[in-house]
């Protein structure tokens, strides 16, 4: 009796574990369910950082080529990146651009631009349970536009037109010297439909800094940027001392000056680029050859940004710094004077001989090197404006309202 009735409990684990039994196969399906669910979530996930980081490349690069009025050149950048990045122009569910200026007072360019990306992302588990696909979008926005800018050499550019300085004035300019006047365009607030002037400076042409003498009124201010007074000046352009932030529309105090600022000067941009010239040679230099009337100098300018910024030599593309565009300079003494913008500046060379700031060029002499005799006066530093490229060491604060069209700009993601 005692057998028998030991053998009970056995009987009784039989049935549970076919109870068990049971309920996994009824609880497998749902548990398989929720994985191929789980699987397929993860693919449509990934799917949506894909089509997020394809609109976010493809609104950068159309980014490139604002502010314009036309948008042909960024419409094709974006339908071109999206299809390098594995979408197309089929998934570009939107495209939009806008200016960002007061509705009251637009410049008639396009400075932002919207892309959205859509599409249907396919199932895999999850088309068993009749979920065949489901749709993913991304959307990115960016603006471009100046910024305020930080770590400004204490010099300045001065317009070679100085009658276009009234708002939504027609500027003229003569950038060849050779007597023809031509209209380049309007001093900002620019009218609806016409296009901004850059206040007669040529890209191409050999701007110089210089200290005294025959060549006043000439192209170099003391800017007070680092502060006032000699120790303030070299210190600034040394870099061991930085500006504070410079943009369009303010004013900064410069002074005259003297030709002493030649020496200090040289000091200075020998301790800034000392690693570069520790061996006596200066590898960055570049040969400015400059037309003797306009300072034009296409050659030198297109070998200072090969070497700065296109195929930058090791270490050269420290020789870019930001500078100002002054409206005038001052007659004599100090003057507060009107910041139109910031500019960036590629210093070729300069004068590392006594007496400084006299150097001479030509268009078969390159600057230093001229003896005299109608050639071009080089200052004491020359160099190029470089569109499109900002100094490595510059401090961007925010990007501004300004129409300046060269400041260093920034692209900024604002969706």
């Amino acid at each position: 009796m005692i057998n028998k009735l030991s053998h009970r409990p056995a009987k009784f684990r039989h049935d549970e574990s076919g109870q068990m039994a049971i309920l996994v196969v009824l609880v497998l399906p749902v548990v398989f369910s929720f994985l191929a669910l789980g699987i397929d979530a993860g693919l449509w996930y990934f799917d949506h950082r894909t089509a997020q980081n394809q609109a976010d490349t493809a609104v950068l690069a159309a980014a490139q080529f604002l502010p314009d009025t036309d948008t042909s050149q960024a419409t094709a950048a974006v339908d071109t990146w999206l299809t390098k990045n594995g979408s197309g122009p089929g998934d570009r569910s939107c495209l939009e651009y806008f200016d960002l200026h007061p509705a009251a007072d637009p410049d008639g360019s396009f400075d932002a631009v919207r892309v959205c990306v859509a599409r249907q992302s396919p199932a895999g588990f999850a088309g068993l349970l009749g979920i065949p696909f489901v749709r993913v979008s991304a959307a990115a926005m960016a603006r471009v536009g100046p910024v305020s800018v930080s770590n400004v050499m204490p010099w300045g550019i001065v317009p070679t037109d100085p009658d276009c300085a009234n708002p939504a004035e027609l500027c003229q300019n003569d950038p060849d010297g050779d007597g023809i006047v031509a209209d380049c365009g309007y001093y900002p607030p620019v009218p609806a439909s016409e296009r901004l002037c850059p206040w007669g400076l040529d890209s191409e042409t050999l701007f110089t800094f210089k200290v005294s003498g025959s060549i006043t009124p000439g192209n170099f201010g003391a800017i007070a940027a680092c502060g006032q007074g000699v120790a303030n000046y070299r210190d600034c352009v040394s870099g061991s001392a930085s500006s504070g932030f410079f943009e369009a529309g303010e004013t900064v105090n410069v002074e005259t000056q003297t030709g002493s600022g030649g020496a200090n000067t040289n000091t200075a941009l020998n301790d800034r680029y000392a690693v570069e010239g520790a061996d006596g040679i200066y590898e960055c230099d570049i040969e400015a050859t400059p037309e003797a009337i306009s300072g034009l100098d296409p050659d030198g300018k297109a070998a200072a940004r090969d070497a700065y910024v296109d195929n930058p030599i090791p270490g050269c593309e420290f020789r870019l710094v930001s500078v100002a565009i002054l409206h005038h300079l001052p007659s004599g003494g100090s003057e507060d004077i009107l910041v139109l913008g910031v500019a960036t500046f590629a210093i070729a060379k300069w004068d590392r001989n006594p007496n400084y700031g006299n150097a001479l060029g030509n268009d078969t002499e390159a600057c230093g090197q001229a003896s005299g005799g109608g050639d071009f006066e080089c200052g004491m530093v020359w160099g190029y404006l470089m569109d499109g490229a900002q100094p490595p060491d510059s401090l961007l604060q925010r990007i501004s309202d300004s129409d300046n069209p060269f400041a260093p700009t920034i692209i900024a993601m604002v969706e």
